[in-house]
Formats: structure tokens, sequence, C-alpha cells
């Protein structure tokens, strides 16, 4: 039924065409919902924060397909009430839920010409799962990933899952966040309300959630794209390269034990997700990472580094070493990935996960609710001690805020996270001459002390040191113990002194 057929004059009859939209939703009735549509309608819906926004009939289907098959298999109710109407708007409100839950809410408002809808804009807040229920958060988290990616749509707003809040929004990635503009009143209505919802705000860095212990900021603009560093201490230069997922700000507690035994300290945050500055047009593969790493101690002029490597940061510093070690004096690899176990197996999933198109903020938002980080499939394994919320968001909370972050975490998994790039490096393993300190956490989870063993036997300069009572993210666990082992081993491997 198109709102041609339901208008009393020139005014829409607003009472019918929300009866009529009432309907459609309630019997989740895909091919009605679509003809209400305009051939070049613009859909933009904002849930519980989160804007997505579909231009023209076929994306229109596509995303009203997914959400009208959640509609019916939720068993979604609402109520539909007409808030005010001019020429050619009608705007809503409705209240209802999932599962006779009533307490979703929100607002539409149908903008129209020649009796189609050319835009609609949704806003609306959703409440599919009971608020305390963590067992039902992980029983979807583990034997229905759509729903999960559907819910982690939503925001956490407080610790716990007081707040937990799924929704049932497709799960294609939205192709902009809604700006701060101002709201606007739609043609033909004097007592309403929307917003203008085009483009997402570039994000600003703040150091809010890094550590002064790292030293002052900087930049470093690279051929194909700019990286933040941190720069503390003076002496023979000790490089920290993070993991996946991670920033500078995991070398807080290692970086004023080194700087403070006669070092300079710079720990860049690489983009590997946790970054604040897109990098667009960067290779993002393990070797173009590598690069990287190597253009970025040319432009600061770096000789006889020390690089200090965890977790993924391990797999670019051996790439590094098998082709530009130029620069480079000695390694120590801290519990990295190697050989078959890149990824990990137990992360397995989140890769594959993040490599479907469009499901990079869904995972993203799955894993910034604190009750999941320390399940096995998530950050549990990497520490034997939680991370302190504050840094866990530093880690999490560029690619939940920032789409150009996340498109570049999404490169690098797609790109880059396999474990042919780790077997091609291995085989030229044996050619690295330069020291190397193997310092592997005994209970690591992840990449179990096999692994060590493996690259003492391939590594002919190493040293095979275990840390105990870590696991792999040893910076986390044991900061001191992995900060004296760096300054010794320095001190044993230190470059002859030039007269």
């Amino acid at each position: 039924m198109s709102i041609a057929h339901i208008t009393t004059g020139s005014m829409p009859d607003a009472d019918s065409f929300a009866a009529n939209a009432e309907r459609i939703t309630n019997e989740a009735l895909l091919d009605e919902a679509v003809a209400l549509f305009h051939d070049d309608a613009a859909a933009e819906w904002i849930f519980d924060g989160v804007y997505e926004r579909h231009e023209g009939i076929r994306a229109i289907r596509s995303a009203l397909t997914a959400m009208t098959s959640v509609w019916r298999e939720q068993r979604l109710r609402v109520h539909k009430t007409v808030e005010c109407v001019g020429t050619d708007t009608i705007v809503l409100s409705w209240r209802g839920g999932f599962r006779d839950d009533q307490r979703q809410f929100g607002t539409e408002i149908w903008t129209l010409r020649d009796g189609l809808v050319v835009r609609h804009q949704m806003y609306g807040y959703l409440a599919v799962r009971p608020r305390a229920s963590l067992l039902a958060a992980i029983r979807l988290f583990t034997v229905s990933p759509r729903t999960v990616l559907s819910a982690a749509r939503s925001q956490v707003r407080h610790v716990g899952l007081r707040s937990l809040t799924p929704t049932w929004i497709r799960a294609a990635a939205p192709t902009a966040k809604p700006s701060a503009s101002q709201y606007i009143p739609p043609a033909g209505v004097t007592s309403c309300i929307t917003r203008s919802t085009t483009e997402e705000p570039r994000m600003k860095h703040t150091d809010q959630h890094h550590s002064t212990n790292l030293g002052s900021v900087h930049e470093s603009h690279l051929t194909r794209g700019t990286i933040r560093y941190y720069d503390t201490g003076d002496g023979p230069p000790v490089v920290f390269v993070h993991g996946f997922m991670m920033n500078a700000n995991t070398w807080r507690h290692v970086v004023p034990t080194v700087a403070a035994a006669g070092h300079r300290c710079v720990a860049p945050d690489l983009p590997l997700g946790a970054h604040s500055i897109p990098v667009p047009d960067a290779d993002l593969t393990p070797l173009g990472v590598a690069d990287m790493i190597a253009e970025f101690l040319d432009r600061l002029d770096l000789t006889d580094v020390t690089l200090v490597a965890n977790d993924s940061g391990g797999v670019v510093t051996q790439i590094l070493l098998a082709r530009n070690p130029t620069r480079v004096a000695r390694v120590v690899l801290a519990s990295v990935d190697c050989y078959e176990a890149f990824p990990p197996t137990r992360y397995k999933w989140l890769t594959k996960a993040i490599k479907i198109p469009g499901a990079t903020r869904a995972v993203t938002s799955i894993i910034r609710i604190r009750p999941l980080q320390r399940l096995p499939f998530t950050f549990g394994p990497a520490t034997k001690r939680p991370i302190p919320p504050a840094v866990m968001d530093g880690f999490l909370l560029p690619s939940r805020h920032s789409a150009a972050i996340r498109a570049d975490l999404a490169r690098f998994v797609s790109q880059g996270v396999s474990n042919k790039f780790t077997l091609d490096v291995a085989r030229k393993l044996p050619s690295v001459t330069k020291p190397v300190l193997i310092a592997w956490a005994r209970e690591d989870q992840l990449v179990p002390a096999k692994y060590a063993e493996r690259l003492a036997k391939d590594l002919p300069n190493s040293t095979l040191k275990f840390i105990d009572n870590s696991h792999m993210l040893v910076q986390e666990d044991q900061p001191d113990v992995l900060a004296d082992m760096i300054i010794e081993f320095n001190r044993q491997h230190a470059a002859p002194t030039q007269w």
C-alpha cells in the first residue's frame, strides 16, 4: 500500500500510515515494507548510538531482508503512534519489543514524495536480552554468531552486563557514524526535529589512555602513512613492537625501568587495530608493517637498535630481521606468534570473523564487553591477571569509534594474519646472525613453550629464557622480570665503545 492511497487532501493520513507500518513490522512483511520506498530512497537508522545508511531500493531491500528475518525470529511486536504530520512528513514514535519484552522504543521520521517514502530516519533503543544475564550473552556468543554480530551493535554504557542491550540491526558495517551536527526540522514540519547524519567525525587523539611513563608523544610521517610514537630516556635505543589490537601503552611498566638503565625507549603505536591515526594507503601485511618499522627507524636515524617484540609484533620483527636488519643490533622475542601459530588456535575464530565483510565493528563491540574479555576465546588466555579497564579501553576504543581504524584492522587481518608469513620467514631464520633473546612465558597458553624451543634451534645466535607466573603478554604479567632481562641482554651484547 503506497502512501498515496492513504492521504486526505494535501496531508497524508498519518493514522492509517502508522497502522499500516505497525502491521508490516509486527508481521515482518518484507515486500510490503520495500513497497513503501521510492527507488532512490535513503534510509538512516540509529540504534543505541550505532548509525547505518542505505541508499537506493536495492540496498534498502537488502537491509530490510535481514531486519524482517530478525523481527520474525524474535517475535517483534511494536505499537506506533503519530507524533506530528506535515505536508510531506510523518513522525511516529514506537514502543514494544522482542518476545513479549516491552523495553524497546524509538522515533521514526518518514519523508514523502509522490506518495512514496524518499527518506526514512529511525532512532531507537533496544534491549533484546535481560540486563543481568551473563549466561545468555555467553550462549549467544558461542552458538549463534548471526545474533551475536547483530547484538554487538549496542552500546555498553556501564561496567558489567547491567546495561548489555544487544540489537537486531543486520551485521553490515555502517558507512559512517552520526556527526554532532545540529538537528534540522524536516520540510513541512515546524514542531518536529530530525538530525543530519552524514559524516563520521575525525578521531581526535588524547593521551588519556597512554601512560606518562612512555614519555613525550610525537608523530613520524612515513611514505604511506603517519604513526604516533612515544619517546623517553637517553642512550642506545630500544624500540618496542606491540601486537594485534594493542598499542604502545602495553609497554608502560617496562619502559621506565629500561630507560632508567640508560636507554632511549621508543614505543610506536603501530597500525594493528589500536592506533589512532588511520593509514588507508599502507600495506598492512606483515611484510608491509615490517617495512614500515624499517622506515620508522630510518626517519628517526636510530642505529644500534634493540627491538623488543611481543605477540604478533614478533611476526613483523622476524620478517624485519630477514628483510632489512641494517639498523638492528639485537632482538628480544618475548612470547611471539611464530611458525604454525599465527594466529594462535584460540584466536582463529576472531580472525575468521573479522574477515567477514562488514563484521569488524560487531567483533570489536563484542570484545568491549568487560565480562567477556576474560573468556578463553577473547583476552582471557593472554594474561594471568586482568588488564586494567582503562588500558583495555585504550586498546579497544580506537576501533570502536573510528570506521577508518576498523578498516585498517580488517585489512591487517584479512591480508596478513596467516601462518604462510611465519612459515616462510621460518626458513630464513637460520641465516639470522644477530643476537636474539627468546624470553618466553613458561605458561603461555596461546603459543606454548615448544615454539620457543623451535626458535632457539633455528636462530643460531639465540638465548632462551623462560618467565614464570605469566601468560603471553609478559609485559603485563611480569614487566619487571622482562625489563631486567632486556637490560642484562643489552649489557651482554653492547656495541663496542668507539674511541
